[in-house]
C-alpha cells in the first residue's frame, strides 16, 4: 500500500500520470564499431514527435543461441564534465555485453547529442523519465530482448534516474542505483528535484523509499 502511494505521487509529481499515446520510434542505427565480445553502434530513435533519444547500444557477440531471448538493461548516465559518456560508463556497458546482456547508454538532456533541450530545464524530471521509458519501449522493439529480464542500472543522476523509472514502469525487473540512495539528499539538479516528486498535499517521501517501493 505504501509502495502505491509512493508511486502515485512521484508520478503526479513529474506530471506524467497522463502520458500521450506512443509515437513511432523511427530508430536509426549506424556507425557499428566489432569489439571483443561485443559490438556498439550510434543509436537515435523519436520518443515524442520531433525529440529525439541519443545513445549508444551495446551487442554481445558469439553466443551459442542466436534466437535466444537475452536481458535488457539501461544504462543512464550522471552529471558529466564533459559532456560524453565517461570511460567508466563505458566499461560497464561493455562487460555487460560481454556477460550476454542488450545494453543501452543513453544521454541525458542536454549532455552528449541530446541538445534539443538545456539540461536544467524545470521540466526535466519529467521528460527524461518519460525518455528512458521509451528506452525500454525501444530495447524490447530489438525483439531479442526478454521483457521479463530487464534492468536499470546508473550512477549519481543516472542513479536517481535509476530508481525512478523502476518505481514507476513496472516492466523493470531489476534496479541497481549507485550513490544516489540518501534519505536527505536528492541531487540538486532540477532532473532530480526540481519537480514536486518528494512532497505534496498528498504524499511524502524520501530517495530510500522511492528505491524500495
Amino acid at each position: 500500500k505504501r509502495a502505491e502511494q509512493i508511486r502515485a505521487g512521484v508520478l503526479r509529481g513529474m506530471k506524467l500520470e497522463r502520458v500521450p499515446e506512443a509515437c513511432p520510434l523511427k530508430p536509426i542505427r549506424h556507425s557499428i564499431r566489432q569489439q571483443d565480445g561485443y559490438t556498439v553502434e550510434n543509436v537515435a530513435f523519436e520518443s515524442l514527435p520531433g525529440f529525439w533519444v541519443t545513445g549508444n547500444l551495446y551487442l554481445p557477440t558469439g553466443t551459442k543461441n542466436a534466437d535466444a531471448k537475452v536481458p535488457g538493461v539501461l544504462c543512464p548516465h550522471g552529471h558529466l564534465a564533459d559532456n560524453r559518456l565517461i570511460e567508466q560508463t563505458q566499461k560497464r556497458c561493455a562487460a555487460l555485453a560481454r556477460m550476454g546482456a542488450i545494453v543501452f547508454a543513453y544521454d541525458m538532456i542536454g549532455y552528449g547529442e541530446s541538445t534539443q533541450m538545456p539540461h536544467g530545464h524545470s521540466q526535466g524530471a519529467r521528460l527524461q523519465t518519460y525518455n528512458s521509458r521509451r528506452a525500454v519501449d525501444f530495447l524490447l522493439s530489438l525483439g531479442n530482448v526478454d521483457e521479463n529480464r530487464l534492468a536499470v542500472t546508473g550512477e549519481s543522476g543516472g542513479g536517481t534516474q535509476s530508481f525512478l523509472l523502476a518505481a514507476t514502469d513496472p516492466r523493470l525487473d531489476a534496479s541497481v542505483p549507485v550513490v544516489m540512495v540518501s534519505a536527505a539528499f536528492y541531487g540538486g539538479c532540477t532532473c532530480e528535484s526540481g519537480m514536486p516528486i518528494h512532497r505534496s498535499e498528498q504524499h511524502e517521501t524520501n530517495n530510500v523509499e522511492i528505491a524500495a517501493s
